[in-house]
């Protein structure tokens, strides 16, 4: 079911993804660690603003490079690890750590 809505409607939306911007928002957080929702947003070629969960992380350390490589790996999966050109987080402070991680990820600043 997963791979089938994934081929149908995620992988056709970006398409006619040419840049876009990563956020990374708090789902839930526990003691022993966070559980994070990826989400893509760009705006496709009719110029409507598209918005889409592509993972959610369960992680104990945000600051880990395993955590890069996760995210780096999620987004080579959907062709984006080039059209990332900002990404946003949270002001929270355990989102803050996050930002040293991405640096193993984005060739670009934190929004």
């Amino acid at each position: 079911m997963v791979a089938k809505t994934k081929e149908k409607y995620v992988i056709l939306a970006f398409q006619s993804c040419v840049t876009c911007t990563c956020s990374f928002d708090l789902l839930m957080f526990h003691v022993s660690h966070d559980t994070f929702a990826m989400v893509i947003s760009f705006i496709d070629s009719l110029w409507q603003p598209i918005h889409v969960i592509i993972g959610i992380f369960e992680v104990s350390n945000t600051s880990s490079e395993a955590m890069a490589n996760q995210v780096r790996i999620l987004l080579d999966s959907f062709g984006l690890l080039t059209k990332v050109i900002a990404y946003v987080k949270g002001e929270r402070s355990n989102l803050n750590t996050l930002t040293s991680t991405l640096t193993f990820v984005f060739f670009c600043y934190s929004l």
